[in-house]
């Protein structure tokens, strides 16, 4: 039987839940923003999107009740995809990954109780240019998503695809907290394709 504790706690436990989905809400518009802000100084334009961590939200009038939770919840590892960029037309995209306590804690995605503490986990941006090459199925699987991992990488294609490859640099979410700290880190990315040569990239000026 339910006592007037147990309603107290529950009650407290919704007041968070719907705490959480308001600042869910003020979070994702302000990721939308940075996405609008950074392909227009990257003289782009966003084209699609996709869930990386499960699968995309049901659609209206389908769904099954049997799917994960991680389904209705797609901004935890997500990826905006953008026009390609440059003089040579480079694939371009940015992956949100909103928490990385999945990949420091080494485990099952719906084991959350064994995913690293939020005060140990990072929230990140990782910016990918494609050059001849373009594979995104395997990101979630990457060890250097971890937080302790190397903040740039490359991926180079298969043997039998050429000498293609995919240049990936991880941003802290604290680099886009305003205009200030965007304009730096997106400086810092051209500074990071220039040192792997890729020159026609520059920084668009808004009006």
């Amino acid at each position: 039987m339910s006592t007037q504790g147990d309603n107290n706690d529950f009650d407290l436990a919704m007041q968070d839940v719907r705490g959480a989905f308001r600042l869910l809400y003020v979070y994702t518009r302000r990721i939308l923003d940075v996405m609008k802000y950074v392909s227009a100084r990257l003289n782009t334009s966003y084209q699609g999107g996709w869930s990386k961590y499960s699968a995309s939200s049901p659609k209206p009038g389908s769904g099954y009740l049997e799917s994960w939770a991680w389904d209705w919840l797609n901004m935890y590892f997500y990826e905006f995809n953008f026009h390609p960029i440059g003089i040579n037309n480079y694939g371009f995209s940015i992956l949100l990954q909103s928490d990385t306590g999945f990949w420091d804690g080494e485990c099952n995605e719906l084991a959350v109780e064994s995913y690293t503490s939020i005060e140990q986990s990072k929230t990140r941006l990782i910016f990918i240019l494609g050059n001849g090459y373009w594979n995104m199925e395997e990101f979630k699987q990457d060890s250097r998503l971890k937080s302790t991992g190397t903040y740039e990488f490359k991926i180079n294609a298969p043997d039998e695809e050429g000498a293609g490859y995919m240049l990936c640099k991880i941003f802290d979410i604290k680099g886009f907290i305003d205009r200030e700290t965007t304009e730096k880190s997106l400086s810092a990315y051209i500074a990071y394709l220039k040192e792997n040569g890729i020159y026609d990239i520059k920084l668009k000026e808004l009006e």
